[in-house]
């Protein structure tokens, strides 16, 4: 396992996420993403949010953890336009 996913199921589990939960979650902001290849950060939330997650789900630092994670494992790289 990464120590990008270590540091992002440490941080979620906090918040009583399940493991199953955490994994769908990055596959939706993953899925999010790479439609558009570039995102506003309020978009991003409303997708999620569209999805069924809870609007706060996510914090810029687990955020960019995924983001982290992503190009880590999948050579995904994720252009960035906004800031938290």
């Amino acid at each position: 396992m990464s120590k990008f996913m270590e540091i992002i199921l440490s941080r979620l589990g906090e918040r009583d996420l399940a493991t199953i939960e955490i994994n769908r979650l990055i596959k939706d902001v993953s899925n999010v993403v790479y439609r558009g290849r570039s995102f506003e950060s309020a978009g991003l939330k409303q997708a999620l949010k569209d999805l069924g997650w809870e609007e706060q789900i996510l914090d810029y630092r687990t955020l960019e953890l995924i983001f982290l994670f992503l190009e880590d494992e999948k050579g995904f790289e994720i252009n960035r336009l906004t800031s938290p």
